[in-house]
């Protein structure tokens, strides 16, 4: 399981490359050889698009490019899993657009990617979505689409709104058209408040 959090989890001090080997030390098997390193190295930089920048240094990449730089550190061990909390926080619509579609290719070799965002703009790139409304209920999951038509809006930004204003319909309106994840709702409801509060998105 790989997570980056919101700040860069990148030294300033360190090259591109160098920061990636002192963390491939960390993260990849002891007896791994220098040029397995080396190999996996190159690889996550490809990756996450930044081949051309591996003597640069990390307080010189732009925004995005050192959210990828975090990503990359996640890559060195290649977990299957990627949780990213707000990746294009920060960042300007044309460098959220690419981090977005870096996140997309990587979903498609293999990986599961689950981001938490506040920034509609790209999300008609996610393959599933979850909104979550007031103390943390969920009041859909779908694609895209579906939570176009499902919510009676023609943009996704005014989602936002409608939830906003009466999260506890919609919560209702959900489960009563999906009784399978009304089934798992309940049973997660079940052990709710026995060790403070668990949500799962």
């Amino acid at each position: 399981i790989g997570y980056v959090p919101q700040t860069d989890i990148v030294y300033d001090n360190l090259t591109l490359e160098r920061m990636l080997y002192y963390s491939a030390k960390l993260r990849m098997a002891q007896d791994s050889s220098k040029a397995e390193v080396a190999k996996r190295i190159a690889e996550v930089i490809e990756m996450v698009e930044l081949t051309g920048h591996e003597k640069t240094m990390i307080r010189r990449l732009s925004g995005g490019q050192k959210k990828r730089a975090s990503i990359a550190v996640e890559l060195l061990s290649d977990p299957g899993i990627f949780f990213l909390d707000e990746p294009t926080s920060g960042l300007d619509p044309g460098t959220e657009c690419n981090l977005m579609t870096t996140l997309k290719k990587m979903s498609r070799k293999d990986k599961t990617v689950i981001l938490v965002t506040h920034t509609p703009l790209n999300l008609h790139l996610c393959d599933k979505i979850i909104f979550m409304g007031y103390g943390g209920k969920m009041c859909f999951c779908g694609s895209p689409e579906e939570a176009l038509k499902f919510f009676e809006v023609d943009n996704l930004v005014d989602i936002y709104n409608v939830i906003q204003k009466d999260s506890q319909t919609w919560r209702k309106r959900y489960e009563e058209q999906n009784p399978l994840q009304q089934s798992a709702i309940e049973d997660y409801q079940k052990f709710e408040g026995t060790y403070g509060n668990m949500y799962a998105v």
